[in-house]
């Protein structure tokens, strides 16, 4: 029996990647076959992404483009999206698409079925795992709470066992996402408990474990001992401050201020000698100015901070930012950007620069005869830059490294050559 083939077009975060992955597991492979690429499809799913108007704006420009290009396949119209609108408007405005689905789950569409795992990874050797879906948080900017729901945490068994499972069949990184992490368990425990979830986690055998999105609200001295104890669990700290402004802050509902980021980030320093900081910035929110981002300068310069994303205020309707003045001019929002953007691409070249003559253990991602390129532990994937180095190796190995030059984005260095140990 011929089966179906089915591609999956997958945009925005990492989150909506786990999303595409667990929907590999559900499929009955006696029925289905997944392909990687449209022209191969039968059947065409596109995971779309609702944060902000920009990546509305994409979703459907990708899909439409797809069914115009393929006009016999079957396109499901997925994702955030759909989820975020409703399936009836989406279906009113876009009849031109087979199947609309709101968020991820599609039992209606394909039969469910527990696949293989192998089959579910996209990323070898690392893997993105969700811990939980939805947030608690209300940010007077984000819409995710709205058509997310409350936090939904994954327990911490089955957040083994799937890492266990990755393990097995070669990922050496595991990154943890969802949309507030140091709120997972607050749902189940009545309270934040990140910190037994990194217990749990010691029954892994996973090389590296990468957290993702955790608030300095959550960053205590208890949870950074359970993440040292750990053992696998990486010194690697993305914190999404958003601004280094009281005033913004506060508009923002983000639930802390500049001091109680100073202090998550000295606590850090006080359990990790040796750590790499990653945050992203908001620029362009209503009512900021020029002093609100001189202030979110000099949080990022005070606070040491490694990597930093900067992006622009996008103003959606659904949000209750949209009701906030003044209004910041786009130009003006352009122009902060790229003033933050100078700031972080320095951090960032000092952060590299400290690397160099330093020896790490590198995950390797790809290689081709005597090169080869991977990551160091401070290089999260697509976000952190990379290393090239010399020296034959093979994808999904750990292999110890020197760094003996830079250039922007890059580190760049060799294999360290094991010297023989002689008997006599």
């Amino acid at each position: 029996m011929k089966r179906t083939k089915i591609y999956v077009e997958t945009l925005g975060c990492p989150k909506n990647l786990v999303r595409t992955q667990d929907f590999y597991r559900q499929l009955d492979y006696s029925n289905y076959e997944v392909v990687y690429s449209p022209e191969e499809a039968d059947v065409i799913v596109v995971n779309t992404c609702g944060f902000i108007a920009d990546a509305v704006e994409e979703s459907l420009t990708v899909a439409l483009q797809l069914k115009e290009e393929y006009p016999d396949r079957v396109l499901v119209f997925a994702g955030c999206v759909p989820l975020r609108f409703g399936t009836e408007l989406v279906q009113s405005e876009l009849p031109e698409f087979d199947y609309v689905i709101p968020g991820f789950n599609m039992p209606s569409v394909f039969s469910e079925y527990q696949g293989p795992l192998q089959t579910s990874v996209l990323t070898y050797p690392y893997a993105y795992v969700s811990i939980a879906e939805g947030c608690n948080g209300r940010c007077s900017y984000c819409t995710i709470p709205k058509f997310w729901g409350s936090l939904k945490s994954r327990p911490a068994a089955e957040i083994v066992d799937e890492i266990n499972e990755l393990y097995e069949i070669g990922i050496r990184e595991v990154i943890l996402v969802s949309q507030d992490t140091g709120a997972w368990g607050t749902d189940l425990y009545g309270r934040p408990s990140l910190e037994l979830l990194l217990r749990a986690l010691r029954d892994t055998q996973i090389p590296w474990i990468r957290l993702m999105y955790v608030n300095p609200t959550f960053i205590t001295e208890k949870l950074l001992l359970a993440w040292k104890d750990t053992g696998r669990v990486l010194p690697y700290f993305d914190i999404p401050v958003q601004s280094g402004s009281d005033k913004v802050l506060r508009q923002m509902r983000r639930g802390y201020d500049r001091n109680q980021i100073l202090q998550a980030l000295k606590l850090i320093d006080g359990v990790f000698a040796e750590n790499t900081k990653r945050t992203s910035i908001m620029v362009g929110f209503p009512g900021e100015t020029e002093d609100d981002v001189q202030a979110t300068l000099d949080l990022l310069i005070q606070g040491e901070f490694h990597h930093v994303g900067v992006f622009g205020y996008c103003d959606e309707e659904e949000a209750d930012s949209h009701k906030l003045v003044p209004k910041v001019d786009p130009e003006i929002i352009n122009t902060r950007k790229t003033a933050t953007e100078a700031v972080a691409l320095e951090l960032h070249r000092l952060w590299e620069e400290k690397c160099v003559g330093k020896t790490y253990q590198c995950l390797v991602e790809a290689s081709s005869g005597s090169e080869f390129i991977g990551r160091i532990w401070g290089q999260a994937p697509e976000i952190d830059g990379m290393f090239l180095g010399k020296g034959e190796v093979e994808p999904g190995e750990m292999v110890e490294i020197v760094v003996e030059k830079t250039k922007p984005g890059q580190l760049i260095g060799r294999k360290k050559v094991q010297k023989a140990t002689s008997n006599t």
